[in-house]
């Protein structure tokens, strides 16, 4: 992403992702985000697939996927991500990710509610503002956000685009 830089600061439980947009050329923003790999031998086993279990009227479709390689179990449900072993390994551990806020610094705003579509490897979270991604890879989870339109600043030059990821479960986060 030409014209873009990111980092991520980590503060009370919250990821800060923040983006700072000097110069949007069009095409950027709104750009589609890589699309689920073609199969490939053992790639199936990185699918991502919808829950067998029952869910409620109206309710979304809960989506499962499997990573042998770094022993990940995933689960994609509309409110985010939870991340666990997929083997029995003592202590237990889990690690569940959510959007929580998205808009200009300072001024952040709930994203909404999702709607998730896959495609192979790949889930979509589209909140409307925003599209969240993630692509169940050997390497493991890669995730990756599009804005579908650029922010409005308040005056021209940079904008600092905010997006919240709220980190739950029972893993200490700490710096190194």
């Amino acid at each position: 992403m030409r014209g873009r830089e990111g980092r991520i600061r980590v503060r009370r439980g919250l990821f800060h992702l923040v983006l700072i947009a000097v110069g949007i050329v069009a095409g950027q923003v709104g750009a589609s985000p890589p699309t689920a790999r073609e199969a490939t031998p053992g790639s199936s086993e990185l699918e991502i697939t919808e829950t067998s279990t029952g869910r409620a009227a109206g309710s979304q479709s809960t989506y499962q996927a499997q990573n042998p390689k770094n022993n990940l179990s995933v689960l994609f449900q509309s409110t985010g991500v939870s991340l666990s072993p997929r083997s029995a390994q003592e202590p237990k551990w889990s690690i569940d990710l959510s959007l929580s806020g998205i808009g200009l610094e300072g001024s952040p705003a709930n994203p909404g509610t999702a709607r998730l579509s896959i495609a192979g490897n790949r889930i979509d979270y589209d909140f409307g503002a925003v599209r969240q991604w993630y692509r169940n890879e050997e390497s493991g989870l890669e995730q990756g956000f599009v804005l579908v339109a650029p922010a409005k600043p308040a005056a021209q030059g940079e904008a600092k685009i905010l997006l919240d990821l709220s980190v739950g479960g029972n893993v200490e986060i700490r710096r190194d």
